[in-house]
Parts: structure tokens; sequence; C-alpha cells
């Protein structure tokens, strides 16, 4: 007998999938094993499982990998017939903590296996319904983070204000995913500020190397911000048109930002 929690289970799964809010990737389940619907809730593939334009092997997660870490626990018998499952596959990506596991939201018809539904952490069934605000994905910008980084202690004070501001729309956008906390620690441990300029490189060189990574970054920012619809305080367009004003401009030398002064990552 199908019980109230099921049915209510079944209700938001179903609406979740008419607003367009799950991806289906049953075909890859059916590839490692599991004979039933799989999807994933388009907020956190678009976060992290999405191969965006431009995107290495390593910038975004396999849905494949948690699929089969599913499919070891669905088959061991000390684990059978679990409403939710926790995965920690192998780390996914260059910049995201091993430690982060991925919860697997299983339903049942009788004794048979009917979906899984790969959701972040943080989130629940209810959540695939609410209005969360888009973004990009988090790989493109804890990049943005790691160059801000780098540019800052070779920038001029004239940049800083900018800089800040940047910082603060990258940060805004990475707030709305469910792995801001892992992209932060990244970058207080990676300490970009801290990167010496490579031996074959004046400083301005390398300012400009970095000030031109940066812009580079950014244009393909902007341009998947624009394909997903994501939009934040400061746009990216915005950004590029001022850091454009910097490139090969050379600040009097008392405008010098000092070592010590390091960017803020909210």
């Amino acid at each position: 007998m199908v019980t109230s929690k099921e049915q209510y289970t079944r209700r938001l799964l179903e609406q979740a999938r008419l607003r367009g809010q799950l991806v289906d990737f049953s075909e890859e389940a059916a590839q490692v094993g599991l004979e039933c619907r799989c999807e994933m809730s388009e907020h956190l593939y678009r976060c992290l499982f999405w191969k965006y334009p431009s995107a290495g092997e390593h910038d975004v997660a396999r849905v494949s990998s948690l699929l089969k870490g599913l499919q070891s626990q669905l088959t061991s018998p000390s684990q059978p017939g679990k409403r939710y499952y926790y995965v920690r596959p192998k780390p996914p990506t260059w910049w995201l903590n091993y430690q982060y596991f991925f919860t697997l939201r299983v339903t049942y018809r009788g004794p048979r296996l009917e979906s899984v539904v790969i959701l972040a952490r943080q989130d629940s069934l209810d959540s695939l319904v609410s209005r969360i605000p888009r973004t990009v994905p988090a790989t493109l910008l804890v990049r943005l983070l790691m160059s801000i980084g780098r540019l800052w202690t070779l920038s001029y004070r004239s940049e800083r204000i900018l800089l800040r501001s940047l910082s603060t729309a990258v940060t805004e956008l990475l707030e709305r995913t469910p792995f801001h906390d892992y992209a932060r620690l990244y970058v207080q441990l990676k300490r970009p500020w801290l990167v010496p300029v490579p031996d074959q490189f004046s400083r301005e060189e390398y300012r400009e190397l970095c000030l031109r990574s940066l812009l580079r970054q950014l244009e393909v920012t902007a341009a998947v911000a624009d394909q997903l619809g994501a939009t934040m305080s400061l746009t990216v367009n915005q950004v590029l048109q001022l850091m454009a004003n910097y490139v090969g401009l050379v600040p009097p030398s008392e405008d010098v930002a000092m070592p010590g002064d390091k960017v803020s990552f909210h």
C-alpha cells in the first residue's frame, strides 16, 4: 500500500519534471546496471556536471561515478531498501574537497526500484520546486577567484575598487551554488595572492599576463552566464569594459599595491 508520504514524493517529483527542474540520466544509469529512472536536480547539474563550453576533463564531475557508487550500495546486503543514500565519489574536480558527498533519494514501487534523484547534500526534495536563482558552473567561479587573487598583489591602487567589486560579484554567484564553502576553502588554502613572479617575467609582464588571463576567463563566464540566464549585481560585461581600460596601463610607481594588502574573499 502506498503511503501518503510516498504519494507526496511522487507528486513533488512530477511537479519538478513539469517545471524542468530535473535532468534525466536514465541511460547512464542503465550502463552501470541500474534499471530505473535516474534524475538530477537541474541546479546541481548546471553547477557541477554540465560540460560548459571550454570545460576541461577535470572541470566538471561525472554522474557515472555517483551511479557506480550507488549501485554498489544498492547491491550490498547490509543496506537493503533505504530511501536515502549518501555517495562520496572520487574527487570530481580539481578543486572540490573529497569529503563532499551527494544525497541520492531512492523511491520504490513495491519491492522494485523505481527512481533515483541526485541532490546536493544540503538540498531536499522540496527544494526542487523552489525558485533558485541561476548561477554559472562553480568551477568557472573558482577560476575567477584564483585569477583575482593572483592579480591582487600585482595590481595598482587605482584598480583595487574594481577588483573588490568583481570579487563581490563572483562571490555572490558562488553563494548560489551548493559548494561555496568548499570553493572558498580551496582558494584560501592555495593563497594565489602569494604566488611569486616567475623568473622569466618582469613584474609588469607577469601583471599583464595575469590581467589578460582574467579577461579571457571573464569572457567565457559572460558567454556561459548569458546562455544560462544567470544574473548578478555587477554584470560581467560591465567588468570587462572597465578592466579593458587597464590593459597596458602603467600607473605611477607610488600607486603600486603593497604585498601584504590581501583581497577579501567573503
